[in-house]
């Protein structure tokens, strides 16, 4: 454990277990709704291997609640800190995000564009869970783009006395049917 006072180390830790969490419930996200749709299509047929499908299924969901429970309790215990409160200039930090993600944009031929109002005011936040709240959404909006890569457009503007941050890919969407689980 570290010497008392030494908390950029927890904050690091914190930062990099909050990053493999979130990384890892992204897709077990995905796998519940999968297989909720699947069970909610095979519901409407009949059959004893239907039956034992339906009873398997049944089991992997329940697995699945499991593990994102243990997931959001270790998210919480992750999180030991309240943040620390600034005021800062948020386009700046999606300015860094960007740059950081950069490489690993180009990889997946996705291009990033920012359209920041230069007029938003600075916002009390912590930087670095604004940072990775930004790389957060920008990996999220990498996951729904295809193969072919797209275009991830950041935008920051002031609506109703609110700073507000878009951030909006060229992926297919989430389907309609997806949706209420989300």
């Amino acid at each position: 454990m570290p010497e008392d006072g030494n908390f950029e180390f927890l904050s690091e830790w914190s930062a990099l277990s909050g990053a493999l969490a979130h990384d890892i419930k992204n897709p077990l996200s995905t796998m519940n709704m999968t297989l909720e749709l699947l069970r909610e299509d095979w519901t409407k047929e009949k059959g004893p291997s239907v039956g034992r499908a339906l009873q398997k299924l049944d089991l992997v969901l329940s697995e699945l609640k499991r593990l994102e429970s243990m997931l959001g309790r270790f998210m919480k215990v992750a999180q030991y800190s309240a943040a620390d409160l600034v005021a800062d200039d948020l386009n700046e930090v999606l300015e860094q995000v960007i740059e950081f993600m950069g490489p690993e944009l180009a990889r997946r031929g996705i291009s990033a564009s920012a359209q920041l109002d230069r007029s938003l005011p600075r916002l009390l936040m912590d930087r670095n869970l604004m940072k990775q709240a930004a790389m957060n959404l920008i990996r999220n909006a990498m996951e729904a783009m295809s193969e072919k890569g797209g275009l991830i457009t950041l935008q920051t503007f002031v609506d109703q006395g609110a700073a507000v941050l878009q951030v909006i890919d060229t992926g297919q969407g989430i389907p309609s049917e997806v949706l209420p689980h989300v």
